[in-house]
């Protein structure tokens, strides 16, 4: 993408990496095999929170990292001061909700207990769930526990054929391929745990489409301008 490294300020040369089909292997190996989304712009210059958001409604609603999600689950696991805030915007998990299609967000280490001084990115932090912004969908004690699980429980409900209509699954930090704190392999294998374990499943493997977001802009680059 032109000028994806120097085109804000907050860009360095670690937000890009050229890897080859030896350092990306499975990557490769999923594009060649299946396919490959061609045009694919990250939504915002900006941090991962922000890109979350439009995730989760398809607009703008903070900007960067600025605003944690006040969710009961946070366990005072963020090292850094932000201002706590809920949303109400009509978010993709509503509309799900809305057509009575069933779906449950798989999140790495939900069930861990950090306290103040265990943090992101090896303890799970709650502003990375970006359906934890919402009230209309954590405060529903009955579909709370179904909508809001450990990672650890996918691979159970896998097993015992127990997936809902439509999983979403998100790791630690540490498998997030960020600059800094994780790498490319890292995310590779959890994303291939993930796979290996559909394609294993005799109930699963052949109903199920499996879609690898980047919530930023990971991904094949191509280099062409971006849309307005």
């Amino acid at each position: 993408m032109d000028r994806y490294v120097t085109g804000c300020s907050c860009s360095t040369s670690s937000n890009f990496v050229i890897a080859d089909n030896t350092s990306a292997r499975g990557y490769y190996s999923w594009a060649s095999s299946y396919t490959i989304a061609d045009n694919f712009f990250q939504s915002a210059v900006g941090a991962s929170s922000e890109n979350d958001m439009y995730f989760a409604t398809g607009k703008f609603l903070f900007l960067d990292n600025s605003v944690v999600s006040q969710n009961p689950n946070l366990n005072g696991a963020c090292c850094y001061k932000a201002n706590f805030k809920s949303y109400y915007s009509t978010t993709i998990a509503d509309l799900l909700n809305y057509c009575s299609i069933h779906w449950t967000f798989y999140a790495e280490g939900y069930d861990q207990n950090p306290n103040s001084t265990q943090c992101y990115p090896n303890y799970y932090d709650a502003a990375d769930n970006p359906f934890t912004y919402f009230p209309s969908l954590i405060n529903s004690s009955e579909r709370y526990s179904q909508n809001f699980r450990d990672y650890t429980n996918l691979y159970s409900d896998i097993r015992a054929g127990k997936l809902l209509a439509v999983s979403y699954v998100k790791g630690l930090g540490i498998h997030s391929e960020h600059p800094n704190y994780s790498t490319l392999t890292a995310g590779e294998i959890i994303s291939q745990d993930v796979i290996n374990a559909i394609t294993a499943s005799n109930t699963y493997r052949k109903n199920t489409v499996i879609f690898l977001l980047p919530d930023e802009s990971g991904g094949f680059y191509d280099h062409v301008s971006p849309p307005p």
